[in-house]
């Protein structure tokens, strides 16, 4: 390690219509001790050209070209050439405030992460949506030791359906990183953020909560979280097994059933429920009942209060219909409820 404060890690994908201003925005940062580290993940469009211009003109940006891996590759490839103390991931749509890489150099030493709050960016504005931000309240800056934070915040530990899932927004020790392995599962598409930083929590011993907005993300309906995808039961499967390794605390177990069950719901919803799902009614129902008939997600389903299963009044009763379902084995009323609901 050499003295550089942050290195900051963007994964590239055919990002050509925001990636200069995603670089700009920590080109222009008011700390300027950071290593930025652009992974070009197979990018077909103008992005090679403009990663290209940027690491040519600034000896601070390092640029690797790679063939198409997946977001997971692209950020451990990154990972292995950091060099900064500190490591925070950035995605190529979106920006950083101008102060964002000072956060850390108001830490206490003995703080082992920082979880920041953000905004959404919505046709160039941006605007506060308080219901998934971080915050600490009556303090700009509340440090926690990890068991504290777990007991205080197991929504918000990763794990809760109300805080976005992202690493983006955070800063991370590399030699936590680095010391422990720790790295982005290639097996998972959606969700290798939440298993890496539930891995990254049980190898810390404190966090630090601040509520300054110093990330601003751009919402895209293109994302893997938004399309349809025809492996979303196989991940549910694998992410709820591999979460479940790293629930070690009772007081995160009902956060955690809540989450499986949230996942499972999706399914019905964004799978099952989806026009594009090629799958015979029998075939979905058949499909369901073996996702659900599995040890981990069936104890899940069993145990998760209906409270608190979604954002927002409607969806929350909607979700806790459809729990009311599965628990009971009426897996063809739970589609139908999810058909109903499109």
């Amino acid at each position: 390690m050499n003295d550089v404060l942050v290195s900051v890690i963007i994964p590239v994908y055919n990002a050509e219509k925001y990636l200069a201003e995603c670089i700009e925005s920590v080109v222009n940062q008011t700390e300027q001790s950071w290593q930025l580290i652009l992974v070009n993940d197979g990018s077909v469009d103008l992005s090679d050209s403009i990663c290209q211009s940027y690491a040519e003109k600034d000896s601070r940006i390092c640029y690797i070209k790679q063939e198409n891996a997946g977001v997971s590759a692209a950020r451990n490839a990154g990972i292995e050439k950091a060099s900064g103390k500190w490591i925070t991931f950035l995605d190529a749509d979106d920006t950083l405030s101008q102060d964002a890489l000072s956060l850390p150099t108001f830490s206490e030493q003995n703080v082992q992460m920082i979880m920041g709050g953000h905004s959404n960016i919505i046709d160039g504005l941006s605007f506060d949506k308080k219901s998934i931000s971080i915050t600490a309240k009556a303090m700009q800056l509340c440090i926690l030791d990890i068991v504290s934070f777990k007991k205080q915040y197991p929504e918000t530990s990763m794990i809760g359906v109300y805080n976005h899932w992202s690493v983006w927004g955070r800063f991370f020790l590399t030699s936590i990183i680095k010391e422990n392995g720790i790295c982005f599962s290639k097996d998972i598409r959606l969700g290798e953020d939440l298993l890496f930083c539930m891995e990254y929590y049980n190898n810390i011993n404190s966090v630090a909560l601040n509520y300054s907005k110093i990330y601003f993300y751009r919402p895209n309906e293109a994302s893997v979280s938004r399309t349809f995808q025809k492996s979303r039961v196989n991940n549910t499967v694998l992410l709820t097994e591999e979460l479940k390794k790293h629930v070690k605390e009772n007081g995160l177990k009902k956060a955690y059933y809540r989450f499986v069950v949230n996942r499972v719901a999706k399914c019905c919803f964004d799978y099952y429920a989806n026009p594009k799902c090629n799958l015979s009614k029998q075939e979905k129902i058949e499909s369901l009942e073996n996702m659900c008939g599995g040890a981990v997600i069936n104890e899940a389903i069993m145990k998760a209060p209906y409270t608190h299963l979604a954002p927002g009044k409607k969806d929350s009763v909607l979700y806790a219909v459809v729990l009311a379902a599965l628990k009971r084995g009426k897996y063809n009323s739970a589609l139908k409820l999810a058909e109903m609901a499109k």
